[in-house]
């Protein structure tokens, strides 16, 4: 199946850059901060500091035939509760990935019948980054359950779930998508409800973090025994226990006892959740109160239980590491035999694994340049995984009737996909179908058709949309002939060859492993399997790698105007294309959810510069422009698409910060047509504190450009209380009249609030009129004013 079909792709972000600013995409909604400075520490190297403490005596007990279901973990201040909360948070696997990460807590201001799944936040702000959130399942879950629905009240102020975010970041190494919930009920009837609504959720590829903390307000001895009550009705797991010990503490007559759990309505949830299952065990982990800390005292404290759930490893068909690899090989060896038609490809039988020769289906998946080559499968249970992976691999590659057989010359640009498929099972209503996390598969006499689960990852549809969809385009029974259809579910083990990563250049070996990279002047000294500040270089066994080579994250057609260029050809358009990374951290970055991420972070094409050639030429594009993050970082893939898009006729546009080495910017110099420099500010302080970088670089890629000829842009973004100084901008252009830059064009840009700088207003008109005044009086003779 295709992952992305890449004209939807163009069309959509071309809609979205109508109204989207500069890199051509709506800007994503971030939940602020509300807690930091106040429960935690709002700068991140002491954030860092303070949990790398929290967890150093902390130790996993999990056993190697169970994993982790869900945890049960504090929410106060930091210097009370987080030590407790590392222990539960230690019991993940470091490398742990989850589909989803379910934050459920109880609503602190604002009470509401059900619970609100947040849907209007694309991202939580933490000091140590954003996290993402999968708005689409919150929103499917508050539409779907009459239970849920959003109210933006429980989420804006809400701590409970906003500190466990800095402790996930920190623990675990790679990111999962959250869906923060807030409970705002304690009726059990409802809290059924909610369970039952999050149950197709509740298994190992999801986790749920409940957040609670304990005894409220009494004496610390009354705590120490609440507390321990508490903790073991919840360490059993029993409904009925943990509602009949909440009712005897709060009719204990224990003096100041306000509850004995403030989030006891996400520990119910989780007792109903894990009931069903007779491997669930709950597990008591660490305790402590308030009045263990130097910051509280022995007076009205409260109480920090830390908990997991585990459950059994289901003993389930699995592929191992080699399998897979044996599999990808069987499947190019096969491709390449029927291709060349004399390569001696045999499968070596003796080398297969008892599981390599289960009975079951598969579906081979081959992708060009990004772009879908052949997908075949094969249903069924009649012939070895090992002979379903050489036939389909054959068969998508030759008989894909939608395309012409795979040539010889395209051996080496195919990309293979696996998808091993699971035995179907039988359904009789579309609540059984795990939708996202299931394939579907209908039949209705004589027509039959199916979806792959990561389908549903590509595209923007309902369940019913989804059954719909397959019902018509694929069995050819109608959009609603799935309601009477036969309809099985199955899962996919999905694996794929590892996409080639290019070398970079411009950098040296140095010791250990270690390497330096000369592109920029930060000249990062990057460890073995560490990347450079600008999220985009790799060291892998003494080499650099380029990952964003040929994975743009953006494309659009934008008007000319837009990169701003005033005028190089007005009124023409561009073909945008942007990879992630960027080696500035600007705490004002419109972009950075493409600029300060690693390449795996966000989806993105394989195109290689021939692709990007052809896209543009399919789009009657003459002119393409490297823009939205910093071109810079992605230096080979710039210059080699350059270099083919001089001898195709052409026009190469630059859009960038302009932080670079002299050297690799002479090489890509031949090749560029104009550019954009952003001159954020004439001060070295100011780019060291705003952006992470100095402004000299900057200054000597201004003229190295104009010294090369190319037409030159130029681009100052005036933010008030930062660089709105009207000394500072008369030395700026003082300076560019004075080093021959008069006639070059001045962009002066309004500043409106976001990322980093959420508080600073918007620039008032007046000083942007102001500030146009002085260069003009300076000698700029072209500047014009942006974002007004």
């Amino acid at each position: 199946m295709r992952r992305y079909v890449l004209l939807t792709l163009i069309l959509i972000i071309m809609i979205h850059a109508q109204s989207c600013g500069s890199k051509g995409l709506r800007e994503p909604s971030v939940r602020p901060m509300a807690v930091a400075g106040q429960f935690y520490p709002a700068d991140a190297d002491s954030l860092r500091l303070m949990i790398e403490e929290c967890f150093k005596d902390t130790k996993n007990v999990v056993d190697k035939d169970r994993y982790v279901q869900s945890v049960i973990v504090p929410h106060a201040g930091y210097v009370f509760s987080a030590h407790t909360a590392a222990w539960s948070f230690a019991q993940l696997p470091r490398d742990g990935h989850w589909d989803h990460i379910f934050l459920i807590g109880p609503s602190h201001h604002v009470a509401f019948d059900g619970a609100s799944a947040n849907e209007a936040f694309e991202y939580y702000e933490s000091p140590l980054g954003l996290v993402k959130v999968d708005t689409a399942l919150a929103a499917d879950l508050n539409r779907e359950h009459q239970c849920l629905r959003y109210v933006a009240q429980a989420h804006t102020q809400e701590h409970c779930l906003e500190v466990q975010l800095p402790l996930l970041q920190m623990w675990l190494k790679t990111a999962s998508p959250i869906v923060p919930i807030i409970i705002g009920t304690l009726d059990i009837d409802r809290l059924r409800q909610i369970a039952d609504a999050l149950k197709p959720w509740y298994n190992d590829r999801n986790l749920f973090v409940i957040s609670s903390d304990f005894s409220h307000y009494p004496q610390y001895d009354d705590a120490e025994r609440v507390d321990k009550r508490t903790a073991e009705a919840v360490a059993s797991g029993d409904l009925g226990k943990i509602l009949a010990t909440a009712n005897e503490n709060f009719n204990s007559g224990i003096p100041h006892l306000a509850t004995s759990a403030c989030g006891l309505c996400g520990i119910l949830v989780n007792a109903m959740l894990a009931a069903d299952d007779t491997t669930s065990e709950c597990r008591h982990l660490y305790y402590c109160n308030s009045g263990d800390s130097r910051y509280g005292s022995k007076d009205e404290v409260v109480g920090y239980n830390a908990f997991v759930t585990l459950r059994k490893k289901k003993s389930s068909f699995q592929l191992s590491d080699d399998d897979r690899r044996l599999l990808l090989r069987i499947a190019r060896g096969s491709i390449e035999k029927a291709v060349m038609g004399d390569h001696a490809w045999a499968t070596d039988t003796s080398r297969l694994s008892p599981t390599l020769r289960e009975r079951c289906g598969a579906f081979v998946t081959l992708s060009e340049n990004g772009r879908l080559r052949g997908c075949i499968g094969h249903f069924g249970s009649d012939i070895p995984l090992y002979k379903a992976v050489e036939e389909m691999a054959v068969a998508a590659a030759t008989e894909d009737p939608r395309f012409m057989p795979v040539g010889k010359g395209e051996l080496d640009q195919i990309h293979i996909e696996i998808s091993v498929l699971t035995p179907l099972k039988r359904i009789h209503d579309i609540k059984e179908f795990q939708y996202g996390r299931q394939g579907i598969y209908m039949r209705k006499g004589y027509h039959s058709g199916t979806f792959l689960p990561q389908v549903a990852q590509e595209v923007n549809w309902t369940k019913e949309e989804f059954l719909g969809h397959c019902a018509q385009d694929k069995a050819g029974i109608g959009w609603d002939g799935w309601r009477d259809a036969e309809l099985y579910t199955y899962e996919a083990i999905i694996f794929e060859e590892d996409k080639k990563m290019k070398e970079a250049e411009y950098y040296h070996l140095l010791y250990d492993g270690k390497v330096r990279c000369d592109l920029c002047p930060h000249h990062c000294v990057i460890a073995e399997g560490h990347r450079g500040r600008c999220h985009s270089r790799l060291c892998r066994e003494g080499k650099l790698y380029s990952e964003a080579y040929g994975h743009p994250c953006a494309l659009a057609i934008d008007p000319i105007e837009k990169k701003p260029l005033a005028w190089f050809h007005p009124g023409s358009e561009c073909l945008s294309i942007a990879c992630t990374g960027c080696n500035l951290s600007c705490k004002n970055c419109q972009n950075h959810d493409i600029s300060q991420v690693c390449p795996a972070d966000v989806p993105s094409e394989d195109l290689s510069p021939e692709g990007v050639i052809e896209l543009a030429r399919r789009y009657h594009q003459d002119q393409i422009a490297y823009t939205y993050t910093e071109p810079l970082t992605w230096m080979e893939y710039m210059r080699d698409t350059a270099k083919l898009a001089h001898k195709a006729g052409m026009r190469n546009i630059l859009v960038s910060a302009g932080y670079v080495c002299q050297e690799p910017l002479k090489d890509l110099l031949p090749y560029l047509d104009a550019a954009n420099i952003d001159l954020k500010f004439f001060s070295e302080t100011l780019y060291h504190q705003v952006s992470g970088a100095s402004l000299q670089p900057v200054l000597d890629t201004l003229k190295a450009i104009r010294e090369a000829g190319v037409w030159l842009e130029i681009t100052h973004l005036l933010i008030p209380t930062v660089n709105d100084d009207e000394k500072m901008t008369r030395a700026m252009c003082h300076w560019l009249v004075e080093q021959g830059f008069a006639d070059v064009p001045l962009h002066i840009t309004r500043f409106f609030p976001q990322y980093k700088m959420p508080d600073v207003p918007p620039t008032p008109l007046a000083e942007l009129e102001r500030a146009r005044s002085i260069a003009k009086e300076e000698g700029v003779r072209r500047v014009k004013l942006g974002n007004v």
